[in-house]
C-alpha cells in the first residue's frame, strides 16, 4: 500500500512540473516553458520515475527492426536514445535531437564511449519546427514528455511534422 502511496505522490509531482509550471512560466514573457526542464531535471533521471516509465518495457513495446530510423525529439540526456540504439543492435539510425546544448553534449560524449555508431545527436531550434526535421525521413518519431511543451506553443508542429514519417510505414508515439 505504501508503494502504491508512493508512486502516486510522484505521478502528482511530476504532472505539477509537467503540465502547470509549464502554463505558468508561459503566461510570463521572461520565461520561456523551456527553461522548466532546468527545474524539473532532478526529476528527470530519478529511480522513481525509472520505474514509473519503465523505458526499457517502452521500448520492447515499438517492435523495433533492425535498420529502422527512429527519432528521439526532447531527448534529454538520452534516456530512450541509447535503448534504441540497443534494440537496433548497431543498424539504422537513431537521431536523438534536443533544444539544450549542454544535453546535446552528453549524448555525443556518451555515444563516443560506448561506441555508438548510430547515434546521432542533433540541436535544434526551441521555435517551430527545425529545418533538420525536414531533411530525413524516420520510421519512427518517439517523444517522452516533450508533447506539452511543444503543442501549447506551437499547434501546427505535428501536422508539420508528418511529412517526416516514413510513407505508409511510418508511426509516432507520443509518451
Amino acid at each position: 500500500m505504501i508503494a502504491m502511496y508512493n508512486r502516486f505522490l510522484i505521478f502528482l509531482l511530476f504532472f505539477y512540473f509537467s503540465a502547470i509550471i509549464p502554463d505558468i512560466y508561459a503566461q510570463n514573457d521572461n520565461y520561456s516553458c523551456f527553461t522548466t526542464r532546468k527545474i524539473k531535471r532532478y526529476l528527470l533521471y530519478s529511480p522513481e520515475r525509472l520505474e514509473i516509465l519503465q523505458p526499457p518495457r517502452v521500448v520492447k513495446s515499438l517492435k523495433i527492426k533492425s535498420g529502422m530510423s527512429i527519432l528521439d525529439i526532447g531527448a534529454g540526456r538520452g534516456l530512450f536514445t541509447f535503448i534504441f540504439a540497443d534494440a537496433l543492435k548497431g543498424t539504422g539510425e537513431v537521431f536523438a535531437t534536443e533544444i539544450d546544448p549542454g544535453d546535446i553534449k552528453y549524448i555525443m560524449n556518451k555515444a563516443e564511449e560506448g561506441e555508438y555508431m548510430n547515434v546521432f545527436p542533433a540541436l535544434v531550434r526551441s521555435a517551430g519546427l527545425d529545418p533538420f526535421y525536414r531533411h530525413h525521413s524516420f520510421d519512427i518519431i518517439f517523444l517522452c514528455e516533450a508533447y506539452s511543451y511543444i503543442l501549447h506553443h506551437y499547434p501546427d508542429y505535428f501536422r508539420e511534422l508528418r511529412p517526416s514519417l516514413k510513407k505508409d510505414r511510418g508511426r509516432l508515439y507520443i509518451v
